[in-house]
């Protein structure tokens, strides 16, 4: 059974690039995320989640889908996307009860990067 949670900061490429702000690899920040992500975990003495290349591809389609309603982000590097979206799914009872799910195994980080800078990011969870 699969859970999404979005925390939305879309169109994606390899590597996005808009005008005034730093190339980022869109791998590199779904493993940021993900690490940021297990440190919350980990301090609520909960186990990992083990990053799923399947669940990211569901997660990354998702982001690129869903990106017409959603909240842009201004960010300048690739820690403050990823801090600034896992403050937010902490700050979210709904995406902070996902994240802390202590039946969930598996996750999926999904990222999209439009060509205008916005930046969306899908959570996919598995148990």
């Amino acid at each position: 059974m699969f859970r999404i949670a979005a925390a939305t900061l879309v169109l994606w490429s390899a590597i996005a690039f808009t005008q005034g702000q730093p190339q980022i690899r869109i791998s590199d920040l779904e493993q940021q995320i993900n690490t940021l992500v297990n440190s919350q975990r980990q301090a609520n003495n909960l186990k990992p989640l083990i990053l799923d290349d399947k669940l990211s591809k569901i997660a990354r389609e998702h982001s690129v889908i869903t990106h017409g309603n959603q909240k842009s982000y201004d960010w300048k590097s690739l820690n403050e996307i990823a801090d600034s979206t896992v403050k937010g799914w902490m700050a979210s009872s709904g995406h902070r009860q996902n994240t802390l799910e202590k039946n969930y195994s598996r996750a999926g980080i999904g990222a999209a990067i439009a060509a205008d800078g916005q930046v969306y990011i899908t959570q996919v969870f598995c148990g």
